[in-house]
């Protein structure tokens, strides 16, 4: 089985569309132009001269048609116009009828009627002009057109070219036009065909003979060890042999260029590639068989390595560089007018992803190695030594720690936050893995990387002795700043200064919470280091310090604002009213 599996030397459909074109030039012919002169045009030469009288009529006598004249008079041996056609009347009078040649020795047909000579409306036979059939045998299945073409100035054509809006003929010593293989006066050979059986015979420029399918050209007849060209616009190439008739199979011309006439497709000459039981060959334009080297088609790549193969996978070429080639799925429509696909391996360029891996060939420089490469879609990935794609971690040759996602096949190194098997990373975009430091996100957020390159959570002594906490709940585990709440208290840690302690802190909603030593705001009865006392709010988040008159646990107290819990003293509120507050702080009695 031969195949065509490699990059067509031509566009698919077009190839196609001149296969079918060519069918139909089998068998019709693009009629030729021989070098002679054309037949005198019938719509402006003049007819034979004759006879004419309006007031002479046609009598029929005896199963034949005379013409008389006014006074009796039976015209003979001349032309006869009447109405609109022309007549010949013999030496005696009657009319002829289909084929004649009158004296001057020119023949001439004029048309049987086929209506019964004693019915009142039959008529002599009128003169033919132009192309005109006759169809023989026609009440057997074997009925055949024959045509002739009689001019009105000489009569029947004979032995000469015969051009009308078919084409070119060639009438017969007959008149008869010639069918089939016709050798001309000139030596030259062609074939007349049409393109039906009642179609005129016409020179073709193609025609299958016997099997063999044969070429003539407009000037010099039939082709014989030559190209011949029969795409109509696009290129499908045939090899003329000694013979005239498009070789078949390998074959080599006269230069010695080695070439294969597909017989599976018309017997076209490959210019391009070929599965030819198992084996592939190519075959140049210019150049014919391709026994090694690069070959290239429609910006696609293949490499021959010896007559009759293709390369596949992996090639060091003699200049060092490596290159791969790999099946590739191409769209393509058959001979039989398909839609269908084949495999060829070609070569690969840019990224690309096979069983060993993914890598990068530059069609000039060839695979990529122990470099970055850019991405399509902008990423970048890390060809290693043996070109193959560094997946998960991995260091560079500078010592900078990246991770090369392995879910995606072009392992694009990471950038920015990762998560990694259940871990929080960062990655700079300069530096690969950040470790042992601060890292400060576009967003203003913070986070700090282990030495691992991990990032830390909950609290974190600094080597300075600034506390810090790093959300525990979030994946990139920023830095909380401000008054948080996390399940062992609520804290305000600044953004420079770390966590407070021992710190009176100002509450953004406004009153003021104490950080105790440990950082976790007071709450309830607290003291502070200057010994007054306070009770911080413990039903809010944050533990406000109560400041004015308070209900506590049913008793009363006052809360002053510079000096916290009153004792021993009398309390004016604002309404006028006195309070005595006692050892405890509770207030006792009223007064005004």
């Amino acid at each position: 089985m031969k195949k065509k599996t490699c990059l067509s030397s031509r566009p698919s459909m077009q190839k196609l569309i001149a296969v079918a074109s060519l069918s139909a030039a089998l068998l019709c012919g693009l009629h030729a132009t021989p070098a002679l002169a054309e037949t005198t045009d019938t719509s402006t030469v003049s007819a034979p001269e004759s006879t004419s009288n309006s007031y002479s009529s046609w009598k029929k006598v005896g199963g034949k048609f005379y013409f008389y004249t006014k006074d009796g008079t039976i015209l003979k041996s001349q032309w006869i116009t009447n109405g609109s056609h022309q007549y010949y009347v013999d030496e005696t009078g009657a009319a002829v009828s289909g084929f004649y040649t009158t004296p001057d020795g020119k023949t001439w047909y004029f048309e049987p009627s086929e209506i019964d000579i004693n019915s009142p409306y039959a008529f002599p036979s009128p003169a033919e002009y132009g192309l005109f059939y006759i169809l023989e045998n026609k009440s057997t299945p074997n009925y055949h057109y024959t045509y002739y073409y009689v001019d009105k100035d000489n009569g029947l054509i004979k032995n000469n070219w015969v051009k009308t809006d078919k084409g070119w003929s060639w009438a017969g010593p007959d008149g008869r036009f010639t069918e089939g293989w016709f050798t001309d006066p000139n030596g030259k050979i062609w074939y007349l065909i049409g393109k039906t059986d009642s179609d005129v015979p016409v020179i073709a420029k193609s025609a299958p003979v016997d099997g063999k399918l044969y070429f003539f050209d407009t000037s010099t007849g039939l082709l014989r060890n030559s190209w011949v060209n029969m795409g109509h616009g696009v290129e499908a190439w045939y090899w003329a042999g000694p013979d005239g008739a498009a070789v078949s199979g390998w074959f080599k011309t006269p230069d010695g260029k080695t070439w294969y006439a597909d017989p599976e497709d018309y017997n076209e000459v490959v210019m391009g590639g070929i599965d030819i039981d198992g084996k592939y060959y190519f075959f140049d334009h210019s150049n014919g068989l391709v026994t090694h080297g690069w070959i290239e088609d429609d910006g696609e790549w293949a490499w021959i390595e010896t007559v009759g193969s293709v390369y596949s996978g992996w090639k060091h070429m003699p200049n060092g560089k490596w290159f791969y080639f790999g099946e590739t799925e191409f769209p393509m429509i058959n001979k039989d007018f398909v839609y269908t696909t084949y495999s060829f391996p070609v070569l690969k360029k840019g990224v690309f992803t096979i069983s060993s891996g993914t890598y990068y060939v530059d069609v000039n420089n060839g695979m990529t190695a122990n470099s970055w490469v850019q991405l399509p879609n902008g990423g970048w990935a890390w060809a290693q030594s043996s070109g193959a794609f560094a997946s998960g971690w991995y260091t560079t040759p500078n010592g900078k720690t990246w991770y090369f996602d392995p879910s995606d096949p072009q392992h694009p190194a990471l950038i920015g936050d990762a998560e990694i098997n259940g871990q929080s990373y960062y990655f700079d975009s300069g530096y690969g893995l950040l470790k042992n430091g601060w890292i400060h996100r576009a967003d203003g957020s913070w986070s700090w990387a282990n030495s691992d390159g991990s990032l830390y959570s909950g609290w974190k002594h600094m080597p300075n002795g600034k506390w810090f906490y790093f959300d525990t709940k979030d994946s990139k585990h920023r830095m909380l700043v401000g008054v948080i709440q996390i399940p062992s208290g609520t804290y305000y840690i600044d953004e420079s200064a770390g966590m407070t302690a021992n710190s009176w802190v100002q509450l953004p909603e406004g009153g003021w919470a104490w950080a105790q030593s440990s950082g976790a705001f007071a709450s309830g009865w607290f003291t502070t280091p200057n010994g007054k006392t306070w009770y911080f709010d413990p039903a809010k988040p944050s533990h406000p310090a109560y400041t004015g008159e308070h209900t506590i646990d049913g008793k009363d107290y006052y809360f002053d604002e510079s000096y916290g819990l009153a004792r021993n003293q009398w309390i004016t509120r604002s309404d006028g009213v006195r309070r005595w507050a006692g050892p405890d702080g509770v207030l006792t009695e009223y007064k005004r």
